[in-house]
């Protein structure tokens, strides 16, 4: 029977479950005996397939089907739908985490930033707390048009081939208005600086390793768990080391 069983069964039964997921103990218990053993190994080339995702914690691990597997995009979809019931009603930090509960909990810190640094909601500090409000509230009252939709994606500037290379000059800008709209905080994407500056990926890296060479940029590697699949596509990979370099910080100007 484990030479006639195979690994497709999980993904069925994965399938099956739906949106509600199999923890790690009952999809072993689809597995024969003889090659149970295996478990973890099998769970494992599955995910590194793309055949199943997870596993994400509530008490028990759980695994999903892909298209049934919670994502950062669901995350950011309950954030902006509770803001926006909210109003202009401030909803405190600790209010939206709860909100956000079950699975979901994995992608709130992204999405939170995410939403924040594309400028869809709106952070406000008092003392120490932190309270956010949806941009659209925001626009209203003041009466403003939000339009930012309507109009066409403006085209990052050409470069001519004598001004292909990217330099330190034209990353700064966009590295500090990144800043700035994480509210100060340093550590920046390279996926958010290659979508704002309209450069070839290959470039951008070959000047942050040269800079950081230099000491005038740090190179910071993170748990790809952390972060979203865009984020650290964009990353740049050293031979020998299993995780990218994903975020950076420029050292100040003298």
């Amino acid at each position: 029977m484990a030479k006639e069983w195979s690994s497709s069964k999980l993904v069925e039964a994965l399938s099956a479950a739906g949106p509600k997921g199999m923890t790690k103990s009952d999809l072993e218990k689809k597995i024969p005996k003889p090659i149970r053993s295996k478990s973890t190994s099998i769970l494992s080339e599955l995910r590194s397939a793309g055949s199943i995702r997870g596993p994400f914690k509530k008490r028990s691990d759980y695994y999903f089907a892909p298209q049934f597997a919670p994502t950062r995009a669901q995350a950011e979809g309950l954030i902006e739908k509770l803001l926006r019931d909210a109003d202009l009603r401030l909803t405190t930090k600790t209010d939206l985490t709860a909100r956000a509960n079950g699975f979901l909990q994995v992608f709130f810190k992204d999405a939170l930033a995410a939403l924040r640094s594309e400028a869809k909601i709106v952070e406000l500090k008092r003392g120490r707390s932190t309270f956010y409000v949806h941009r659209e509230a925001v626009l209203e009252q003041l009466r403003l048009t939000d339009d930012s939709e309507a109009r066409p994606p403006r085209e990052p500037p050409k470069r001519s081939f004598h001004d292909a290379a990217v330099t330190l000059e034209d990353i700064r800008p966009i590295y500090e208005r990144l800043k700035t709209e994480q509210g100060g905080i340093s550590t920046v994407k390279i996926y958010d600086i290659i979508m704002r500056l309209g450069a070839a990926k290959e470039d951008l890296h070959r000047l942050l390793l040269d800079e950081a060479k230099r000491g005038r940029v740090s190179l910071h590697r993170a748990s790809t768990a952390k972060f979203s699949p865009e984020v650290v596509e964009a990353g740049i990979r050293l031979e020998g080391q299993p995780e990218p370099l994903v975020t950076i910080v420029l050292k100040e100007e003298p």
